[in-house]
């Protein structure tokens, strides 16, 4: 039996599953887009993908690798996802199927793996089974390329496209997620340290690059925390400790421009400070409630063993200014 065979008979019965499944019917056909009235959906959406062409790819033969067909399927949810708005009843529906394919696909790549038993229809079967660091990695991944923000950064800069002739000159090392994806195939990470470093990278050189008001720049802040949540839900808490060899004192931030504590804060930068705190290491938690104690003692409440912080009390500038210290608080923290 061939591969293309191989993954017929493994995969055919969960693509049925799916496709018999009560949120589906949107997704068992091509998008007519004409008939929906949603002329921008092939803008958006430049690889459409739906159960029914992966059904006949499969019959055709078309998949020599189990992950390119995982690729398909998650190409379902991904277009989703990225065309309808989080409270669209059709982005609700991928959202259910994703979830209870994800339950099924790690029951059938493990029968696969055990029946391959080194070698077959998964890329990784060329090889010792793949780490548990690697599938956590590749799901985080495949997380932040469907973010509703994360378009940017799928492909390469194209600099000369943009007209930002300077673009390399001052980005030394560009990234961006195709080419982590790439890597990841090709085996190219040794540990989750070197895919963190990649993914961090990306977010850097936007902000690097474009303003700090940008549509850019602001997009790369909330991705880059969105990451550093995903990370966190993928590996836990636990998995989550300082670089090797990184000062433990994070230097203090230089003051807020006038800019800064004049320019009204957004929901966005609330949410992000929010999510942050919630990673600070109690050393790191404590400096940042001293800040605060500092710069505006009325945001701290103390009742026993509890302190309470109301952000809303802060200044624009004392915002930021917290906002900044606990980001880099955040920077140093990595996977083990």
């Amino acid at each position: 039996m061939d591969n293309a065979q191989a993954i017929q008979q493994h995969c055919t019965p969960l693509l049925r599953a799916l496709m018999n499944n009560k949120n589906a019917a949107p997704f068992n056909v091509p998008v007519d887009y004409i008939k929906l009235g949603i002329p921008d959906y092939p803008k958006i959406v430049t690889h459409p993908m739906d159960f029914g062409t992966i059904e006949t790819k499969m019959g055709s033969g078309v998949y020599d690798q189990i992950d390119e067909w995982i690729d398909d399927m998650r190409l379902v949810f991904g277009n989703a996802k990225k065309f309808n708005p989080e409270e669209h009843v059709v982005h609700k529906m991928a959202k259910m199927l994703e979830q209870s394919f994800d339950k099924k696909l790690a029951a059938l790549l493990e029968k696969v793996e055990n029946k391959n038993n080194g070698g077959g229809s998964s890329r990784r079967a060329q090889g010792a089974p793949e780490a548990d660091w690697l599938k956590k990695a590749k799901t985080v991944l495949k997380q932040v390329q469907e973010h509703p923000d994360g378009y940017p950064f799928l492909q390469a800069v194209d600099w000369k496209k943009l007209k930002i002739p300077d673009y390399p000159q001052i980005i030394q090392h560009p990234m961006d997620l195709s080419k982590i994806e790439k890597r990841m195939k090709e085996m190219q990470y040794n540990n989750a340290d070197e895919f963190i470093d990649d993914m961090n990278l990306i977010w850097k050189n936007a902000c690097t690059y474009n303003v700090e008001m940008s549509p850019i720049h602001q997009m790369a802040a909330k991705l880059k925390s969105f990451f550093q949540e995903s990370i966190k839900q993928a590996f836990g808490a636990a998995g989550i400790k300082r670089k090797r060899g990184v000062e433990s004192d994070v230097p203090m931030p230089n003051e807020p421009t006038q800019e800064e504590c004049e320019r009204a804060v957004t929901i966005e930068e609330k949410r992000d400070l929010n999510e942050k705190i919630n990673m600070l290491e109690s050393e790191d938690l404590g400096k940042m409630v001293e800040i605060i104690k500092i710069r505006c003692p009325k945001c701290i409440e103390s009742s026993d063993d509890n302190i309470e912080i109301d952000i809303d009390e802060l200044e624009p500038g004392n915002l930021r200014y917290v906002s900044k210290f606990v980001t880099a608080c955040c920077d140093r923290y990595v996977v083990s």
